[in-house]
């Protein structure tokens, strides 16, 4: 399942995330937004909690989840990624919980910086996560209407 270029695909989304964060947390102000253009801003957040602030200062249990998330999801790849969008989705899921966990490990917190006023600020670990979701929804699509026609 992690041939070479999942392997490249995985290191640059993890690289990329992390090269982002340390941006955020070296240039951005916790105060003042860097608005991008309307609705679009760029402030630093130092999210100890998961998503929403569920989970707010429990650290241990958070990191003991992404732990346990990313070594299942590592034993289990090679039975779980069958196909193209399985694998990305894998990828993509690995990436994300291994940036935020770093985080966690490291920090106590995970950097967060993208402001949409639509939901908490996040980061691209986030989106990559959500992404990799989706590269999962695809594929039940994708394999359903095959199982049908």
């Amino acid at each position: 399942m992690f041939s070479s270029r999942y392997m490249v695909l995985f290191l640059a989304l993890l690289g990329f995330d992390l090269l982002l964060k340390w941006w955020a947390q070296t240039s951005l102000s916790m105060v003042f937004g860097l608005q991008v253009f309307p609705g679009f801003s760029l402030q630093l957040v130092h999210n100890a909690g998961a998503a929403y602030g569920i989970f707010l200062g429990q650290r241990f249990f958070l990191c003991a989840v992404g732990i346990l998330f990313v070594g299942i999801v590592w034993w289990y790849r090679h039975s779980l990624a069958t196909n193209l969008l399985t694998r990305l989705g894998l990828v993509c899921l690995l990436a994300g919980a291994a940036g935020n966990l770093l985080n966690r490990l490291m920090l106590g917190y995970v950097i967060d910086y993208v402001d949409i006023g639509l939901f908490p600020v996040f980061n691209l670990a986030d989106v990559v996560i959500d992404l990799g979701i989706g590269f999962f929804i695809l594929d039940l699509i994708v394999s359903r209407h095959e199982a049908q026609g």
